[in-house]
């Protein structure tokens, strides 16, 4: 890869097994860092 004239692939064949019934809506955080404080102040 540092020259540019061979390429590696690896890949791993995986039996994917999701279904439309198991997807979970994710809360999208509006502020990061007021989270990453919030996490901080809970371990003390």
């Amino acid at each position: 890869m540092l020259f540019g004239k061979r390429q590696a692939i690896d890949s791993a064949f995986v039996k994917a097994n999701a279904s439309m019934d198991s997807l979970v809506e994710k809360q999208i955080i509006e502020d990061g860092e007021h989270y990453l404080l919030e996490l901080q102040h809970d371990e003390y």
